[in-house]
């Protein structure tokens, strides 16, 4: 734990994996930003995936395991929302890469003007080699306009995720991911619960 720097929760739901789970597990073991938990929570996963799971975990000490039977990704997440000691929450799926720099950019945002999010842009790199890229270039400061705000950049996808995003912990305290969602969207409607 480093002094004076803000700890951030990353939760981390990993379901057969495979060996793409190496890569994203060292994008964000190796932020420049240090003062990080990572909650990687094993969905019942092969065993081949669970010990993976299990290896990588005994590689840094700021990383915390938990193993479950296969509930989804939903409750993967609250699992790891209920365990989460960071000052700032983020996520990340297996498939997710970090740039070196991710974490430490989105703190000094969220702190240089007290914001509950900061919102990053984000690029999907195709199996094909396609790219689409979502920038996030502008902000609100205003709290009259931020929830129109936010719903637009849901609607242009930008915030449609949430692994683009440092939330505030205070304000996802009251809220956690609808378990009756078993694949797709859960991630729009935690946001548009935050909203």
């Amino acid at each position: 734990v480093v002094k004076n720097e803000p700890l951030v929760s990353i939760i981390l739901p990993v379901y057969n994996t495979g060996n793409i789970l190496r890569k994203t597990f060292e994008s964000i073991v190796n932020q420049s930003y240090r003062n990080i938990e990572l909650i990687m929570v094993d969905d019942g996963s092969s065993e081949e995936t669970a010990s993976l799971v299990d290896e990588l975990a005994r590689s840094d000490c700021r990383v915390k395991i938990l193993h479950q039977n296969n509930s989804g990704t939903c409750v993967a997440r609250n699992f790891g929302l209920n365990i989460a000691n960071g000052d700032f929450i983020t996520f990340c799926d297996h498939d997710d890469l970090y740039t070196p720099d991710l974490i430490k950019k989105e703190v000094l945002s969220i702190q240089q003007a007290n914001y509950d999010i900061v919102i990053v842009g984000k690029e999907y790199i195709y199996e094909n080699g396609t790219r689409k890229r979502y920038s996030m270039p502008i902000e609100c400061t205003d709290p009259d306009e931020s929830k129109l705000f936010f719903l637009k950049l849901i609607s242009n996808q930008t915030a449609s995720t949430v692994w683009n995003i440092l939330y505030k912990k205070t304000l996802i305290d009251n809220y956690k991911f609808d378990e009756t969602i078993k694949k797709g969207q859960e991630d729009l409607c935690f946001n548009l619960n935050i909203v």
